[in-house]
């Protein structure tokens, strides 16, 4: 069965790397904003954390993500109003019993070298995202991609999967030159990129600034922002003054006074939506105390999550029922899903019937510096409430993210991000065969893994999968691995004569449609 999506759009080597195909070069020139009247062809993003690197298939961070989807291409994007649209695949066949998907490669595109895309480059790019540790949670359905011919590419799966569309638009499975990586060696493309993208890296100044020039021969036609710079900003503060004097043009992610003052401003713009983002309270369920599912259970009724929104976010937040946020395809609408209510009466029953009179029981919560450490902070008081001692432990992301995938941690409170607004992706996240880095609470329930491996095969039956996936809700709600606390609102702070749209997610910011008035 064919499915047909519409365009919104109608050494030599080493050399070339080097000079047009992301190789830093020694620029330290600041682009100003034009004072001549003209239209402004520049632009300067703001953002806290610094990308790690820029190799796709090892991308690990969001930021990274960002930078990858603006000078790689996936074979399809997502636009932030959740539409899925063609990209380097002009369309695509699935196979009648859902086992592969034939992907239609455009044909003319161009690598940044000046070398044409094909569906070596294609299948190459998927295989070594497949074999790649950090891209696992993007190829997990993924068998082998095969070369049928120059411009047609079969992805073969394990399984048939709903979400294999959406996985295909992200960072992790962008396209790279199969030439390029086996003339630098594996572990030199990061440094070496050379996308289809319609931005060259050509310059990062570590701790400073990423700064990009337009790729002229982009093949959707060269992109409105000729030079893009990605400034390293890690107070909110500093941002923010830099938007208003307008060394930067825009922030993502601020608090809401921030919001306020910037809307307040007449030469600024704010928008926000609801992000795609779950903060959560993730418990270890291989360790005591917390291997015990009333204890769970009764922590996680005794969260007033009202309350956690606004203390830890200025009430800039949305209360949420589960992992899956709205438009989450294969998920009932939030306000339908199953969740743990809020009763501390409750919850000191469960305490009781556990075994833990008041202040006979303590936990230990892990939490970062920001929003996570006020939320514990409120949760400890809350928690005291019905006889709970808590003890915060606020680490530093690397350490954090060690302690958890070591099963080190009691608790801990961090974000999951629904990157493919798939429902298959969240219900991963408490799979015991993605134990220890995706399903870091160690929960294992044999019911919950065969209920998810029969959600992900409903290709033709999408109100059977939302009944799946509210029944995997329903035991989510009975063994409390998590207790899930709000979704963030998204917002964007911008120089008014800026043509940008909100996203949900930071990786949805594609510069190549944004434009000055």
């Amino acid at each position: 069965m064919k499915r047909v999506l519409s365009l919104a759009l109608s050494v030599l080597m080493v050399l070339s790397l080097l000079a047009g195909c992301g190789g830093q070069q020694d620029s330290t020139d600041d682009a100003a904003p034009s004072e001549t009247g003209e239209t402004r062809d520049d632009l300067v993003i703001a953002l806290a954390t610094e990308p790690t690197q820029l190799d796709p298939h090892y991308l690990s961070d969001t930021n990274s993500s960002l930078v990858v989807l603006n000078t790689h291409d996936p074979l399809f994007r997502r636009l932030p109003s959740g539409e899925i649209e063609p990209a380097l695949a002009e369309d695509y066949e699935l196979s009648e019993d859902g086992t592969s998907i034939t992907l239609y490669i455009r044909q003319g595109v161009k690598f940044q070298d000046g070398t044409e895309l094909t569906a070596e480059d294609v299948a190459f790019s998927l295989n070594r995202a497949t074999a790649t540790a950090q891209s696992e949670a993007y190829t997990e359905s993924f068998k082998e991609a095969v070369v049928v011919d120059d411009y047609t590419v079969r992805l073969d799966l394990l399984y048939p999967d709903v979400a294999v569309l959406p996985l295909l638009t992200q960072g992790n499975n962008c396209i790279v030159p199969k030439h390029v990586v086996e003339e630098v060696g594996e572990t030199e493309y990061a440094g070496n990129i050379c996308g289809t993208g319609p931005y060259k890296l050509v310059e990062w100044q570590k701790g400073a600034k990423l700064v990009l020039e337009a790729n002229e021969d982009y093949w959707q036609g060269a992109p409105a922002i000729k030079r893009l710079e990605y400034r390293i900003l890690a107070e909110t503060t500093t941002a923010i003054v830099a938007l208003e004097t307008g060394s930067v043009d825009l922030v993502m992610n601020i608090g809401a006074l921030d919001a306020q003052l910037v809307q307040e401003n007449p030469d600024l713009a704010y928008a926000e939506t609801t992000s795609t983002t779950t903060y959560y309270v993730g418990f270890n369920c291989a360790k005591a105390p917390l291997d015990n599912k009333l204890v769970r259970k009764a922590l996680a009724m005794a969260v007033d999550k009202d309350a956690v929104i606004l203390g830890a976010v200025d009430g800039a937040g949305v209360v949420a029922a589960n992992v899956m946020p709205d438009g989450t395809t294969g998920a009932p609408a939030e306000a339908d899903q199953p969740t743990i209510p809020y009763d501390p009466e409750a919850a000191v029953k469960l305490l009781e019937e556990a075994g833990y009179g008041p202040g006979e029981l303590t936990v230990h919560l892990a939490v970062r510096e920001g929003a996570t450490k006020k939320a514990g902070t409120i949760l400890q008081d809350q928690w005291k409430a019905i006889g709970v001692n808590t003890v915060v432990d606020t680490l530093e992301r690397s350490a954090m993210l060690n302690d958890m995938y070591n099963g080190n941690l009691e608790a801990y409170i961090v974000g999951d991000v629904a990157l493919t607004m798939d429902a298959s992706m969240q219900t991963s996240t408490l799979d015991s065969s993605t134990i220890p880095y995706t399903n870091s609470t160690f929960y294992s329930n044999p019911e919950y893994d065969a209920l998810n491996d029969e959600q992900a095969v409903q290709m033709n039956d999408p109100e059977r999968r939302v009944e799946i996936i509210t029944q995997m809700m329903e035991i989510e709600v009975e063994d409390a691995p998590r207790v899930h606390l709000y979704h963030p609102v998204s917002n964007i702070a911008y120089n008014k004569n800026l043509n940008v749209e909100v996203s949900p997610t930071v990786e949805g910011y594609f510069t190549y449609g944004m434009s000055w008035n």
